[in-house]
C-alpha cells in the first residue's frame, strides 16, 4: 500500500476545477451533517473516496482531518498524488493510502 501526505489545497486544486458543479452540489448536505453530528474538527476516515468530493466540505467547512483509503481501480488518482509535493512537516495534510484496505 502506498501512502501520500499532501497539503489539502494542493490536492483539491485541480479536482475543484474539473468537478466544480459536483463539489457545489454537496456543500449544503455536508453543512447539515457537520451540524447534526457535531463533526467540526474531527478525524475522518473515508474508505473508497475516489476524488473525495463530499469529504472536501468536511475539511473546508468543518476543519476535519481527512484520511483516505482507496484501491484506485481506474488508476487516475495515484499518478496525480505522485505529481504533488509532499506536505511540510508542520502543516495539516490529507493522508491518502492507495491500495486494498483488507491487506
Amino acid at each position: 500500500m502506498n501512502v501520500y501526505r499532501i497539503n489539502y489545497d494542493d490536492y483539491y486544486q485541480a479536482w475543484l476545477e474539473a468537478y466544480a458543479g459536483e463539489f457545489l452540489l454537496n456543500s449544503g448536505t455536508i453543512r447539515q451533517l457537520l451540524k447534526r453530528y457535531d463533526l467540526d474538527h474531527k478525524k475522518v476516515l473515508s474508505v473508497g473516496p475516489g476524488v473525495g468530493i463530499e469529504e472536501y466540505w468536511l475539511y473546508k467547512q468543518g476543519g476535519c482531518a481527512l484520511t483516505f483509503v482507496d484501491r484506485d481501480e481506474h488508476r487516475s488518482i495515484e499518478p496525480y498524488l505522485r505529481a504533488l509535493p509532499p506536505a511540510g512537516s508542520n502543516e495539516r495534510a490529507l493522508t491518502y493510502f492507495v491500495g486494498d484496505a483488507g491487506n
